[in-house]
């Protein structure tokens, strides 16, 4: 009799188990005992396999919150397990979910689905798609940080070194597939002060790497000077042509209009290496009418040498501290010389001026004055203004004191006659 019955029980029990619904309720409801869920079980524990149930927590261990009500639903033996928490407050309501996947027994850390009022959470990737405008209507706006300072602020982390760079990419693909790219990037060089780089990728690729990048402008944070080809620059503005000799290492700065012909109107400064070891400094301009962009279309205006800072003029070498290499139109020309160059000595009473016949045996022998240059040397050497002047000078002066000497025996030679002719 007993056999009988406990059959019985087991075909009434397989009936009402594997019976499938059909969806349809009608006015009826699901109903579930209002049961309190214990939150430091594992998975599958309290739900059979293939179906979902409803608990209540009101005040549970390690539950989410203190109140709110769970959805569990449990696929196949051992597979996977899902949980849905509802959670409520006074500021708000939010979604929960966790699940255990095949043949796991620990449960996987809680995730924000939805909430009502308050921050949206994710582990995984947060993405947002559509054809619309996306927008932060008020506030800020934060990557890695939950405190941005301004509308949009990227927050690289707490530490020394690249890892916690804060960076901004900007990218697209070419036609061949290579990544185009370039970088805003907070670097710690100065370890206490934040480094600004504009960068972008100088090596054609499809991959990413560190050293496809070319610095090509840094704010220093310690000084706030800018660098142009160097991140570390030694005034407010430092341009870097690079480490290496040539003119492609060239440090430039181009001053560029176009004309209304369409042709491009240029100025640049350069400092070149022509000393190798020193920079000379080169003011050049464009004097070919062209739209193009060359070399040979420039001409160095003024030239600062480096090696002894002479400055030239028409020229590259210059010799001397003002070197021109062409004319010169002024107004106005001003010489210094030092007192004792100044010929006023040849006025003083010892000074031993040459009889007229040894200036003209000098001249007869030499074909120039004394004291000054001859026309080959000249030639050879070139004019030095200051010392020709004051030779000049002192020639009219020596003059003068000829003259003077020779007034003085007309006079007496006057005298002379008019004693003869009074006779």
């Amino acid at each position: 009799m007993k056999k009988v019955v406990l059959f019985c029980a087991v075909i009434l029990n397989v009936l009402c188990y594997g019976q499938s619904f059909d969806g349809n309720l009608g006015s009826k409801s699901l109903n579930w005992s209002q049961d309190q869920k214990d939150f430091n079980s594992g998975p599958r524990v309290g739900v059979n396999p293939m179906s979902m149930r409803l608990w209540d927590n009101f005040g549970g261990l390690n539950a989410p919150s203190e109140y709110g009500s769970l959805l569990e639903l449990s696929g196949r033996g051992g597979h996977l397990i899902s949980q849905l928490y509802f959670d409520n407050t006074w500021d708000g309501g939010r979604i929960l979910y966790r699940s255990a996947f095949y043949l796991q027994n620990t449960w996987e850390s809680w995730r924000y689905l939805l909430d009502s009022k308050s921050d949206v959470e994710s582990v995984g990737n947060l993405k947002i798609t559509g054809l619309g405008d996306s927008f932060v209507s008020n506030g800020n706006f934060g990557v890695g940080t939950n405190a941005p300072i301004e509308k949009v602020n990227i927050h690289g982390g707490k530490g020394d070194g690249s890892p916690f760079d804060a960076k901004l990419a900007l990218t697209r693909v070419s036609s061949t597939g290579n990544v185009l790219s370039a970088k805003i990037t907070l670097s710690d060089v100065d370890t206490n002060f934040g480094n600004l780089s504009f960068k972008v990728k100088t090596t054609a690729s499809k991959w990413e790497l560190g050293s496809f990048y070319t610095d090509a402008l840094v704010i220093k944070g310690s000084n706030a000077n800018v660098g142009i080809g160097t991140d570390n620059p030694i005034e407010k503005v430092d341009i870097h042509g690079g480490k290496g000799d040539g003119a492609s290492y060239d440090a430039r700065l181009a001053l560029t209009r176009v004309s209304s012909t369409g042709n491009v109107l240029s100025a640049k400064i350069a400092l070149s290496d022509v000393d190798t070891d020193f920079g000379n400094l080169s003011f050049k301009v464009k004097t070919t009418a062209s739209k193009s962009e060359l070399a040979d279309f420039y001409t160095d205006a003024l030239v600062i040498k480096g090696s002894n800072a002479n400055v030239g003029i028409g020229t590259t070498n210059p010799d001397s501290k003002l070197t021109v290499a062409g004319n010169i139109h002024a107004q106005e020309v001003k010489v210094t010389v030092r007192a004792g160059m100044f010929p006023d000595y040849v006025f003083a009473n010892d000074y031993k001026l040459k009889s007229l016949q040894e200036v003209e045996n000098y001249i007869k022998q030499n074909n120039h004055l004394p004291e000054i240059s001859s026309a080959q040397e000249i030639e050879k050497n070139g004019l030095m203004l200051a010392e020709m002047n004051m030779n000049l000078l002192k020639k009219i002066e020596e003059m003068t004191l000829y003259i003077i000497e020779q007034n003085k025996q007309i006079i007496d030679l006057n005298k002379r006659l008019e004693k003869v002719e009074s006779k």
